[in-house]
């Protein structure tokens, strides 16, 4: 498993790529009506960046078994409980319903590493109906 510093340089990079952060994903889509729930993070691309580089956070690493092709799933918790991810926005809307307090960065197939809002909740969830399998902290 990789360490923390590694993550943070892979994150990095995959920003600096443009593929970090998918349309569905970025702010500025709040507002605009999709198709299927969907969180935006609360950061653009340079804040994110920013953010990933200030280390301010802990990072969880997990093995996704919705997912077998792209398997890796990692939760960024922020350090200050205050810090607002993202929100969540149901389908059809643009409207966000509520806060997520966490990023969750994943390894795509065809995208490669991208990131997303969640809430520990739903991360929890998954792990006891064993969606998700914890892996252990990233230090």
């Amino acid at each position: 498993m990789p360490i923390k510093t590694e993550y943070i340089a892979t994150f990095q990079q995959a920003i600096q790529n443009g593929t970090f952060l998918t349309s569905r994903h970025h702010p500025s889509g709040v507002g605009v009506a999709l198709s299927g729930y969907r969180t935006v993070t609360v950061q653009d691309p340079s804040g994110l960046y920013d953010y990933l580089g200030s280390g301010d956070f802990s990072i969880r690493h997990y093995h996704n078994n919705d997912y077998p092709k792209s398997p890796e799933y990692v939760v960024i918790t922020p350090n200050d409980p205050t810090y607002v991810a993202g929100s969540g926005i149901p389908a059809y809307s643009g409207a966000p319903i509520h806060d997520c307090d966490r990023l969750v960065v994943v390894s795509g197939v065809n995208q490669s590493w991208h990131v997303h809002a969640e809430q520990q909740t739903c991360i929890d969830a998954k792990s006891r109906n064993g969606r998700l399998v914890y892996l252990g902290e990233v230090h």
